[in-house]
């Protein structure tokens, strides 16, 4: 492993870590990164939010996911998910909205679709009723579910978690 952790993807022998390395190299290699460098910057500013959402919940994400115990599930819920939804997850909308095309880019589906389509399902386990809230995001999912190149993968996965 090139820095002794996971996820490590190898391709013709050659190593490469961390995760949004991988999701970069991947999208540019499928040609799932934008149609162009402006499109891949907005993939780009995208995944940079939610590193921000994510640092301001991650203690709700892993106590409720059982892998940390962080506090009292539900004050975590209410104090850090609830108001960074608020303020992350409109942003997100609006480009769905904009898009007017179900995905986060105006030439989707990109990587960054991919990895929401997995992030929100994990979000509606986690915190039941997000897609209730959320509409969109679950047709995000659906329109990414629904690609003919996943249906053999997605039968055949293993569930976890997140």
């Amino acid at each position: 492993m090139p820095n002794g952790q996971l996820p490590v993807l190898e391709v013709d022998g050659k190593k490469l870590s961390q995760s949004e390395a991988i999701y970069r190299y991947l999208g540019r290699e499928y040609n799932l990164y934008g149609k162009n460098n402006w499109e891949a910057s907005i993939i780009d500013s995208i995944m940079g939010q939610y590193k921000d959402f994510f640092d301001e919940v991650k203690d709700f994400i892993l106590t409720a996911a059982g892998y940390a115990e962080k506090g009292d599930l539900n004050m975590l819920r209410d104090d850090l998910f609830v108001p960074a939804a608020k303020k992350f997850f409109p942003v997100l909308q609006k480009y769905i909205k904009d898009t007017g095309n179900g995905y986060l880019t105006e030439n989707g589906p990109t990587w960054i679709d991919f990895f929401f389509a997995e992030e929100f399902d994990g979000l509606n386990h986690l915190s039941p009723g997000f897609y209730d809230t959320y509409p969109e995001f679950k047709q995000l999912n659906a329109q990414v579910h629904a690609l003919p190149q996943l249906q053999a993968y997605l039968k055949s996965r293993p569930q976890s978690a997140l």
